[in-house]
């Protein structure tokens, strides 16, 4: 980040589209207000208020990178210690240099957008979920899981509806299913100031954001494509027309009703859909990329999703598979029915590091054995 900053190797800014949004709101806050303009509930607060907090000491990119490669460094430090536990200290290690080395990571610290910090809340919340089902009789930790999930849900949506469900399953296990009403207490208990609000302000009890119900009219409409080139579709933007005046909280309501009511009434072409906006998220690289980009993808991306994949089916087993394969699945069923670019894989490559990095334990831990056995006299004489 420091070197992109300092001498521009890449043709790339830090501040991306949607970081002026962000700054504005974060900007509004200091001033005890959430607006842009107007009062918003358009964007969940999690990200301007993380930016607030950092304006304290500045709001320059370079500032606000630093904190966040700090937020990068401690979600690596989480994985290893996940893959620690899971695998063993070689996972750890293995892990931990996947994780901080992975340009995919590496690339999105740097923006002044919700990829670090979410996937720092996420996985934040994952090692708190995996430290309560080796004790669910600990409420301290779960109410700590319902806090992480909370604040990352405000962050992105996308991870309330994880946490119901994992809250449901939590609810059917014997072990966890007194403590899983205290971590459903401190879940609302994050969320509840922020819907509050909305409620008072906008007569609208809403929970994290309208912006969901746009992206959802977003990829589920008449002439709806599945995205293009790793990017947004411009087609894909189709603006409703309201009369003057209409609340927020109307638009979302038209924008979500006329969504689901498209989906219903063309269930063929949503499932038809699916592969498209997939491959749009799963793609190698963004249309038009460099040849130097094509190439760090081949060597990183590929190989994350291989090893990745063989540590889930072959390798994890109990908890730490269901957490993580879970997690995958469910953000694949998401973004394949609502809405996929790019952009949105980044928390699904955080997590594959961790059986990314017990496959490349369990092989080198295989080719040492093997090693020692075809010369048995290298081994004593460096044990001597």
């Amino acid at each position: 980040m420091l070197v992109q900053l300092r001498w521009h190797p890449f043709d790339i800014a830090f501040d991306a589209a949607d970081s002026a949004t962000y700054r504005r709101l974060a900007a509004s806050l200091r001033t005890g207000q959430y607006s842009l303009d107007e009062p918003t509930m358009v964007y969940p607060p999690g990200y301007p208020v993380f930016l607030a907090a950092v304006y304290t000491i500045g709001a320059s990119a370079l500032v606000i990178g630093l904190v966040q490669c700090i937020l990068g460094a401690l979600t690596v430090v989480l994985l290893a210690s996940i893959a620690d536990q899971a695998a063993g200290k070689r996972a750890a290690i293995a892990t931990g240099l996947i994780a901080a080395c992975y340009p995919g990571i590496v690339f999105w610290t740097g923006y002044v957008l919700t990829e670090t910090l979410f996937c720092f809340l996420l996985v934040v919340a994952f090692w708190l979920t995996l430290r309560w089902f080796q004790r669910p009789e600990g409420w301290g930790t779960a109410a700590a899981v319902g806090l992480a999930f909370g604040a990352a849900a405000l962050t992105r949506p996308i991870a309330l509806p994880f946490a119901l469900l994992l809250l449901g399953a939590a609810v059917g296990d014997r072990s966890t299913r007194r403590s899983a009403g205290v971590c459903l207490i401190a879940l609302v208990v994050v969320l509840a100031p922020w819907t509050i609000r909305n409620e008072i302000v906008f007569n609208a009890p809403i929970f994290t954001s309208t912006d969901s119900s746009y992206v959802l009219w977003r990829g589920n409409h008449p002439g709806v494509t599945a995205g293009r080139g790793g990017y947004n579709n411009p087609a894909d933007y189709v603006n409703l027309s309201f009369p003057e005046g209409t609340s927020e909280a109307e638009v979302a309501s038209v924008h979500r009703d006329r969504a689901l009511t498209w989906m219903a009434s063309h269930p063929g072409r949503v499932l038809e859909l699916v592969p498209g906006k997939l491959w749009n998220m799963l793609r190698p690289n963004h249309e038009g990329s460099s040849v130097a980009n094509r190439a760090l993808t081949t060597v990183s991306y590929l190989p994350l999703l291989l090893l990745g994949t063989i540590g889930l089916v072959i390798f994890l087993r109990g908890r730490y598979r269901m957490l993580i394969a879970g997690y995958l699945i469910y953000s694949l069923v998401f973004h394949g029915i609502v809405f996929a670019i790019i952009r949105y894989r980044l928390p699904l490559e955080m997590l594959l590091t961790v059986p990314a990095g017990v496959t490349v334990a369990w092989c080198s831990a295989r080719f040492r054995s093997r090693r020692d056995e075809e010369n048995p006299g290298d081994t004593v004489s460096l044990v001597r």
